[in-house]
């Protein structure tokens, strides 16, 4: 069945593009157009879509309204935005509501690109088969409070570091891993830091943000005999070694944030997997985690697609799902370039490789050689691995990330 596709823009000549530049696909995608927000709520009144793409700077309804009522009202719809605003301030309004965030203008062929992996990634979460199997776990983690607390206030362009930190501040455990991270040789500083506002400016409101969705993201699944809290202190080392990794041998900033993000939370499928079906995981054979096929024939899903899951629930950025999705098979993400779903596929490969009693339960994963080579990568596969034997020889950095 085609997608559905809503485009948002008060502008008429700008929707004209939409027209003409997608044209070409419309054997893959239903594509309607409202001009302005309040023509876009009343069309989701009488009609269902898959994912809305609007733009941010309209009157009356701007983008940030419109998919903040999108999110309320139709949670299972992606969200993109698109704005020719450059300012941080821009992205920072609409992280919060969006899965998405691109800049204008936008070429067709990117637009197709994103829009293809949007549809993937809903199908990956929202299949009917997924459904079935989620139902029977039962409610699944809500977002942690504090998560949606920083992106409310991180909606705000007036929030400062400040209050961030002031925030934070109100939670000991969350704060007390801030100074943890911030003092371990992730950072390589010079000298202590002892409180939360230091770290906080540090580490910045994207890093904030990640940490915190980690370690609320473990801390809601609750361990048992099959899975106990040795296992998930294992699994959140393994998740906070392997997004140190990542973030090293990511080409940008950009990317390097969102793969932290995603290899820290990559294996959370694991972790409901054993506590939702702790009879079943008890009874496993060694070799069945992370043997997609076998997984499925056990459960009904895979870890990485249990993990995707749960993030695609809680509105993570597409990258970042896909990245966990796809992190075994970094190939069934449509690129041709360095991504979010590389820095995880690879660093996860290296740390199982080099640091073996470090692993997960997860451990069988390899370096996909013949998909580096397709994106001219293989190359610097040496210079990654010795970069991560550095971090892994650490010890202070592997003390702090157990």
């Amino acid at each position: 069945m085609k997608k559905r596709i809503l485009f948002v823009d008060d502008e008429p000549r700008v929707l004209d593009g939409f027209r003409r530049s997608l044209r070409r696909y419309r054997h893959r995608w239903d594509t309607y157009y409202a001009e302005g927000g309040a023509a876009a709520k009343l069309q989701l009144e009488q009609e269902t879509f898959d994912i809305v793409v609007s733009d941010m700077r309209m009157p009356g309804i701007d983008g940030v309204a419109l998919l903040t009522h999108v999110r309320e009202h139709y949670p299972d719809t992606i969200r993109i935005i698109l704005t020719g605003q450059t300012q941080r301030e821009a992205a920072l309004r609409s992280v919060s509501v969006s899965h998405q965030f691109l800049s204008k203008p936008c070429e067709g062929d990117q637009l197709r690109n994103v829009l293809d992996r949007a549809c993937a990634v809903r199908d990956l979460c929202t299949d009917a088969a997924h459904r079935s199997i989620i139902s029977k776990l039962g409610a699944l983690p809500s977002a942690p409070k504090l998560y949606l607390e920083l992106n409310k206030k991180m909606a705000d362009e007036n929030t400062s570091m400040g209050e961030v930190a002031e925030l934070i501040e109100k939670d000991i455990a969350m704060s007390v891993k801030l100074l943890q991270i911030v003092n371990s040789a992730y950072f390589g500083l010079q000298r202590e830091i002892s409180n939360v506002r230091d770290a906080v400016s540090l580490l910045g409101m994207s890093m904030i943000r990640s940490l915190v969705l980690a370690e609320g993201a473990f801390k809601s699944l609750q361990c048992n005999e099959a899975f106990g809290e040795a296992d998930l202190r294992r699994e959140q080392a393994h998740g906070m070694l392997t997004a140190s990794v990542a973030h090293a041998i990511c080409p940008n900033s950009a990317i390097g944030e969102q793969a932290m993000l995603a290899s820290m939370l990559h294996d959370v499928g694991i972790i409901i997997l054993a506590t939702q079906f702790p009879q079943e995981f008890a009874m496993l054979e060694p070799g069945v985690v992370g043997d997609s096929e076998r997984e499925k024939a056990s459960f009904g899903m895979s870890h990485a697609e249990a993990g995707a899951y749960l993030l695609g629930s809680w509105g993570l950025p597409i990258r970042v799902t896909e990245a966990v999705a796809f992190h075994h098979n970094p190939e069934a993400v449509e690129h041709d370039e360095f991504e979010v779903v590389t820095a995880v596929h690879v660093a996860n490969g290296l740390v199982c490789e080099l640091m073996p009693t470090h692993a997960p339960l997860d451990n069988r994963t390899h370096i996909d050689e013949a998909y580096l080579e397709r994106l001219g990568l293989s190359d610097q596969l040496q210079d990654w691995r010795d970069l991560a034997r550095e971090i892994i020889e650490c010890p202070e950095e592997q003390s702090d990330a157990a």
